[in-house]
């Protein structure tokens, strides 16, 4: 009788417990099965917080201008550019993303352009070749000098170009080009595009123009020294004694300028 009359007592404290809201001791495989959701869901939330971090943003300060073959494209005051671990950069625009090649994106009314990617910079007669890194302000100030900038960092450029290795140079210097039997002088922080059995296409930073003709042979820049030669088509530089190289191809490999 006794075993009987405590086997009630249990089953009514169990009874008591559950009306009151207390919940049984869950087992170890119970423990599990709960806590393993759980454990899921921080680890989700680090992932995604790590790839939020790997991925540098950079917000235009004005709004940009990109010319290319006779038209613009502009990129309004505080738009978003991202740099993704696979070394592409993107703008958000109306809530889509657009891959950006290497063409300079030109301050409005501004002497500075950004660089979306990655480029080298050559300084030949300083011997000179190293990485202009993404998101990389090149100021052009009033009294000629010219200055990169990222972040905290500043580095003023003594000339040069810099290369995107493919197609596109960015002048930073006074230099002279020669296609299809013409001549022409192009101020500093002018660009070309000239691609082999393609187009050469040249924005003039001074007078805002843009030309885009088929050359019939080699596209050739002088720079300002009158001995210092490039060819557009084959990517190669010549010096004033007449040795010849071609011009470094793979920014990412390179060290940074600053």
């Amino acid at each position: 009788m006794r075993s009987m009359a405590i086997n009630d007592n249990e089953e009514n404290r169990e009874r008591k417990r559950q009306k009151k809201g207390f919940f049984r001791r869950l087992s170890k495989k119970e423990r599990v099965i709960f806590v393993f959701p759980a454990v899921a869901a921080v680890i989700a939330i680090c992932v995604t917080t790590f790839i939020n971090m790997s991925v540098e943003r950079y917000t235009l300060p004005y709004e940009g201008i990109r010319y290319y073959a006779g038209s613009s494209f502009a990129i309004e005051a505080d738009s978003v550019l991202k740099r993704a671990d696979n070394n592409t950069t993107v703008v958000e625009l109306q809530n889509s993303e657009y891959e950006l090649d290497s063409l300079p994106i030109y301050y409005k009314d501004i002497n500075t352009i950004l660089l979306a990617n990655n480029m080298v910079y050559v300084e030949p007669r300083m011997n000179e070749v190293s990485r202009l890194d993404y998101f990389s302000e090149i100021e052009f100030t009033s009294n000629g000098s010219i200055y990169a900038t990222k972040g905290n960092d500043e580095v003023f450029l003594r000339g040069g170009f810099a290369y995107d290795g493919e197609d596109i140079y960015v002048f930073f210097e006074d230099v002279i080009i020669e296609y299809n039997g013409y001549k022409m002088v192009l101020p500093a922080m002018s660009y070309v595009e000239a691609v082999f059995t393609g187009d050469v296409m040249i924005y003039n930073s001074g007078a805002g123009e843009q030309y885009m003709e088929a050359p019939k042979g080699d596209v050739i820049v002088t720079l300002s020294d009158s001995e210092t030669k490039l060819s557009l088509i084959e990517d190669s530089m010549s010096a004033g004694d007449g040795t010849k190289q071609l011009i470094f191809t793979r920014p990412d490999v390179l060290d940074s300028i600053y």
